[in-house]
C-alpha cells in the first residue's frame, strides 16, 4: 500500500510537468480578436470583396473561394467541393482526393519517388528517416551523422553537431556557437543574456505560444499552437499551445500540482 501511494504521488507530479514537444514559448500582443467570419463568410479568417483566402483549422476553401467547408487537412477543394485540390502543410493528396500525412516534402511527379523530406528527416533508400542528431533539421548529403542545418534560432553546426543553450531563453531570436543568446525578438530587450518582455499597450491582449518546436515537429497543422510531429506524433495533454493567463489548461495544471502537494503532506 505504501508503494502504491507514492506511485500515485509521482504520477500526479509527472502529469503536472508534462509538456508538448515545444522547446520554448514566447509572448506577443494582439489588439484585436481573430475572426471566424471574415467578409461575412463563416469559418473564414481572411477575406476581401466576398472572396475568402484563409479558412479556420479543420475547414477548406471551396473551389470558388466563396465559403469554407469542413474538410480535414485540406487547404482548397477541387471543383465540385467533394475532393481536395491542395492539402495543408505536411499532407499530400492520395488517389481518392483525400489528404494523407507524409514525411516527404518534395515528390518527383513523374517517378512518384521522394526527393527530399521535411525538416528533422533525411532520405535514405527512398524513405524518410528520423535524424538522430539533437536539434538538427538537415544532414550533410548522405552522411546521417553530420548535421548541415540546425533549428532556426541556433547557430550553424559546429563539427556536424548543433549547439543548444543549457537553458532556452524566452524571446531569444538568435544563439551563438556557445549557446548564448545574442539577439531578441523586437518586442523583447536583451539584458545580461536574458530577453525581457517589453509589455503590451492598453487594449492589447498578451498571448503565449510555442516559439520553437523540436526538430521533426511543427505548429502548422493545428489551431492550438501545439507542436505536432510530421509523423503525426502529438501530446494530447500538452499545455504549451497558444493560450492566455485565463486558460482552463493552466488552471487544471495548477490544481493537479496542489493535489500532489496535499498527498505528500497527508502521507
Amino acid at each position: 500500500m505504501f508503494n502504491l501511494k507514492y506511485i500515485l504521488i509521482i504520477s500526479l507530479i509527472s502529469f503536472t510537468l508534462q509538456d508538448s514537444h515545444c522547446l520554448v514559448t514566447s509572448t506577443e500582443c494582439y489588439d484585436e480578436e481573430p475572426t471566424t467570419n471574415a467578409g461575412g463568410i463563416a469559418n473564414c479568417e481572411e477575406a476581401e470583396k466576398g472572396v475568402c483566402y484563409e479558412c479556420v483549422y479543420g475547414y477548406a476553401l471551396s473551389s470558388n473561394q466563396k465559403s469554407c467547408i469542413a474538410f480535414e487537412n485540406c487547404y482548397i477543394l477541387a471543383e465540385g467541393d467533394k475532393n481536395c485540390k491542395e492539402c495543408n502543410y505536411n499532407f499530400h493528396l492520395n488517389s481518392k482526393g483525400q489528404c494523407e500525412q507524409s514525411l516527404c516534402e518534395h515528390y518527383d511527379e513523374e517517378s512518384g519517388e521522394c526527393k527530399s523530406c521535411y525538416p528533422g528527416y533525411y532520405l535514405k533508400n527512398k524513405e524518410c528517416k528520423k535524424i538522430t542528431i539533437p536539434y538538427c533539421l538537415h544532414v550533410d548529403g548522405s552522411d546521417e551523422n553530420k548535421c548541415s542545418a540546425c533549428l532556426k534560432r541556433l547557430s550553424d553546426p559546429v563539427d556536424g553537431k548543433c549547439v543548444a543553450p543549457k537553458t532556452w531563453v524566452i524571446g531569444c531570436r538568435k544563439y551563438d556557437t556557445e549557446g548564448k543568446c545574442t539577439e531578441c525578438r523586437s518586442d523583447y530587450t536583451l539584458k545580461d543574456g536574458q530577453s525581457n518582455f517589453n509589455g503590451c499597450s492598453n487594449g492589447e491582449k498578451k498571448v503565449e505560444y510555442c516559439d520553437m518546436c523540436e526538430a521533426g515537429f511543427t505548429t502548422e497543422n493545428n489551431n492550438k499552437g501545439l507542436c505536432i510531429g510530421f509523423d503525426g506524433t502529438k501530446d494530447e495533454t500538452a499545455t504549451t499551445g497558444i493560450h492566455t493567463d485565463t486558460d482552463d489548461a493552466k488552471g487544471i495544471k495548477i490544481q493537479l500540482a496542489l493535489m500532489a502537494i496535499m498527498l505528500v503532506i497527508t502521507f
